[in-house]
């Protein structure tokens, strides 16, 4: 019986390890466009190259998403929320 429990106890922290990698890979820097790519790992370039963002869209965002809106309505349950990275 301990012999399974320790092996169980051994899987669940190597999975945890795992989870806690992946997710900490994941975050990503928050201006970067590529930080939602699982094969990009954010450095301090990308801190450099792409601070934080564009904290306010362009015109020309605004105007593809309305014409992009207006052809594909999001769904009543879905809530719009703008990403400073894309």
């Amino acid at each position: 019986m301990q012999i399974y429990i320790f092996k169980l106890n051994s899987l669940l922290s190597s999975f945890l390890k795992i989870i806690l990698v992946l997710q900490l890979n994941l975050q990503g820097h928050p201006g970067c466009p590529n930080k939602y790519n699982i094969y990009h790992d954010c450095s301090k370039q990308c801190q450099e190259l792409w601070g934080a963002g564009h904290s306010e869209p362009s015109s020309s965002y605004l105007r593809k998403k309305a014409k992009m809106l207006a052809k594909y309505p999001l769904p009543d349950n879905w809530k719009e929320v703008y990403d400073p990275g894309l």
